[in-house]
């Protein structure tokens, strides 16, 4: 019978963490050989913890990605040895039924590109949240951690971000907040029903959470200081993107809503000068990070080295 070892553990957790992933990207985050990763990867799905399909992401033609996500055999394994919690529901870990893969695959190359910033920039310490991370505690009525409430006169409302992260410059001890929107052009930009997933109504949420403070609860998660945060659409073609900053310009105040393209941050990185501030596409592009700017592509991930 194979018996696992902490590098096969190492593999699982990464999986579970993001859900699906391909070799690529875990042979990216846990830094090791491509061949030993490709030879892991082979090995634990003939045993029964992983399990692939493979699929086009994005608008590429080509060759298929092979996506791998851990079974039930493997869920069970992280349970036993404490590495997930043993009344963790199957389905908030598994990939097995998810029909939105593009929308989870642009969440974890952010993500990614998040953890590339933060081994090359050493002044910076980032902490991320993900909305559908098992590894995250649930609130006491059964919702994702980084599930929030609005109340204003429309009445109370739920909204749940793709992702929270804070960026932290520890030589200024200066902290800042992103809230993450991964926007694959599914959602409707507008509706006169005001559904709760209509791009405009997520603003206007956010509007109310940041007129409200509702972010404040982050400072005691994070043990720091908030003066607000910035809103940042990411999406996976032009068109969308100009539709959407033509949506921020038309809902001042906006100047907290920060977009990108996603071509654009594995050319540059998320730090890079690639961000459209407040929908205006008429100004030059700027930095979430203002003055550590700098270009931090996943492909010279163990080149650079920024102090």
């Amino acid at each position: 019978m194979f018996e696992l070892k902490k590098r096969d553990f190492d593999v699982l957790k990464t999986i579970a963490e993001y859900k699906i992933l391909v070799s690529s990207q875990i042979t990216t985050l846990l830094d090791r050989n491509k061949q030993s990763i490709r030879r892991k990867l082979a090995l634990l799905e003939k045993c029964g913890h992983l399990s692939t399909r493979s699929q086009c992401l994005g608008h590429r033609r080509g060759r298929p990605d092979r996506l791998y996500s851990i079974t039930k055999q493997g869920i069970d394994a992280l349970k036993l040895q404490g590495i997930l919690p043993k009344d963790a529901p199957y389905e908030k870990i598994s990939a097995e039924n998810m029909s939105n893969i593009d929308h989870q695959m642009m969440m974890n190359w952010f993500w990614m590109h998040l953890n590339c910033l933060k081994r090359i920039l050493s002044r910076i310490e980032i902490k991320f949240l993900s909305c559908n991370s098992p590894f995250l505690p649930e609130t006491k009525s059964g919702h994702c951690f980084i599930t929030d409430f609005v109340i204003d006169a429309a009445g109370k409302r739920m909204f749940t971000p793709d992702g929270v992260f804070i960026i932290t410059d520890t030589v200024k001890n200066k902290s800042l907040l992103f809230f993450l929107e991964a926007d694959c052009g599914s959602e409707t930009l507008a509706s006169p029903e005001r559904h709760i997933k209509d791009v405009r109504q997520k603003i206007v949420n956010y509007d109310s959470y940041f007129d409200n403070l509702g972010y404040k609860r982050y400072e005691e998660l994070w043990n720091c200081k908030l003066n607000g945060f910035r809103l940042l659409f990411v999406t996976n073609a032009f068109s969308r993107l100009k539709n959407l900053c033509r949506l921020v310009r038309d809902m001042p105040p906006s100047d907290y809503i920060w977009l990108a393209h996603s071509q654009s941050i594995f050319k540059g990185g998320v730090s890079g000068k690639i961000w459209i501030r407040g929908g205006n596409t008429e100004s030059s592009p700027q930095s979430i990070i203002g003055s550590l700017a700098c270009e931090t592509p996943l492909a010279e991930f163990r080149q650079l080295k920024v102090s």
